[in-house]
């Protein structure tokens, strides 16, 4: 029985071996193709503002930023906005003019996240500001498992490091450097001037910060050098009188303010509806007059030399942010020298700013009084000065 069939047991065999053939003629080029490794995942290293070292995958496809400064930087560098950022901070979504692209996106305050929310939106990366470590819990971002870092993105002295971090994550490096050439070129020639003014002619500035939210209040409320609007003021040619104060940002007395008499008070007011991009143009320019006449007024700041000699200029927060800080100090340098910086036009590097790097049309009333009044003396009223009108 068992020769009766050996025709059949060798076919089988035979056929089982040139089928063995012809997979491993089709499996062995493929295997002789394949990598000895698979690829590994691209990662970046950063280090932020509170010295955390960050390892972070790439590329980055969804983000949230409760950092409005470096979105500002973000898109400047062409990073595709509307796709990549899933989740903004409440103050992006306040000005929709300014952020037509993210006006809809899902909001967060900066000191009060919500955690669920981050849950659902599962972004690769949240970026913070630096001093929201006080308020971020990280332990529920580790349990989420989502990357963070705190940046700076505001202060004029360390913007470069960040915008080439940030040109780093989203593979944006060379633009990273052209958008630092743009501002420093404005900022040395700013620099190259006031470096000729001697120390003792420069004038001493009273910063009120926060000013719509607290004048009104009697409370005056200024920041330190540690503050990212000290570099305007210094750069400026101006001299920050809560310089050596102990705290970053804090309320002092009007007996203080009296004492350190001021030369010139500048105040910075919230963007949004009131000043800056966003709002609309006649009533941004109403309540900038309106805040100057009421500084003008003031029982305490009328002592001092600056509303004496109607040295007030207010600055809309808006060019505080990322690279428009280089246009504050613009803004703020003319004011105080109109004959040094009589052929610097600060509009025309807001005008170049917003339409080149903002890809958004010139709009917005950022300043008060306009510069043209400053260079022709103080704002007249009614034929009389500003600070007698009620």
């Amino acid at each position: 029985m068992v020769m009766s069939n050996p025709i059949g047991w060798y076919s089988i065999h035979r056929l089982m071996y040139l089928t063995g053939m012809v997979m491993m003629g089709v499996v062995l080029p493929v295997l002789s193709a394949w990598p000895a490794t698979l690829p590994q995942l691209k990662t970046v290293k950063i280090t932020d503002a509170v010295n955390r070292t960050v390892e972070i995958e790439l590329p980055l496809q969804r983000i949230v930023t409760i950092n409005t400064s470096s979105a500002v930087i973000l898109r400047a560098l062409g990073v595709d906005m509307k796709n990549v950022v899933v989740g903004v901070t409440s103050y992006m979504t306040d000005n929709p003019k300014f952020w037509p692209d993210l006006k809809d996106k899902p909001s967060f305050k900066f000191k009060n996240l919500s955690y669920e929310r981050l849950a659902e939106l599962a972004p690769q990366l949240i970026i913070l500001y630096k001093n929201s470590d006080l308020t971020t819990d990280e332990e529920k971002l580790n349990t989420l498992n989502i990357k963070w870092v705190y940046l700076d993105c505001i202060d004029l002295r360390y913007i470069d490091h960040n915008v080439r971090q940030l040109g780093r994550l989203f593979g944006k490096e060379k633009q990273a450097e052209d958008l630092i050439r743009w501002y420093r070129k404005y900022d040395k020639m700013i620099a190259d001037r006031i470096d000729l003014i001697q120390q003792e002619k420069r004038p001493s500035v009273f910063y009120y910060s926060f000013l719509n939210a607290n004048l009104s209040k009697g409370i005056y409320t200024t920041k330190n050098k540690k503050a990212s609007n000290h570099p305007l003021i210094e750069r400026a040619g101006g001299i920050n009188l809560a310089a050596d104060l102990p705290l970053e940002y804090l309320q002092v007395s009007g007996e203080w303010i009296i004492e350190k008499n001021p030369d010139v008070i500048i105040g910075d007011v919230i963007g949004k509806t009131i000043s800056g991009y966003n709002a609309d143009e006649t009533a941004a320019t109403r309540n900038m007059k309106a805040f100057w006449r009421k500084l003008m007024n003031s029982p305490v700041l009328k002592e001092t030399n600056a509303v004496k000699n109607h040295r007030l200029f207010l600055i809309a927060q808006d060019l505080k942010e990322g690279p428009a800080c280089v246009i504050g100090t613009a803004y703020i340098a003319k004011y105080l020298y109109p004959d040094v910086f009589q052929d610097v036009e600060p509009e025309s590097i807001a005008r170049e700013y917003y339409e080149k790097w903002c890809h958004l049309p010139y709009r917005g009333v950022y300043v008060y009084p306009p510069i043209k009044s400053v260079t022709n003396g103080p704002p007249q009223m009614n034929g009389k000065p500003a600070m007698i009108v009620n």
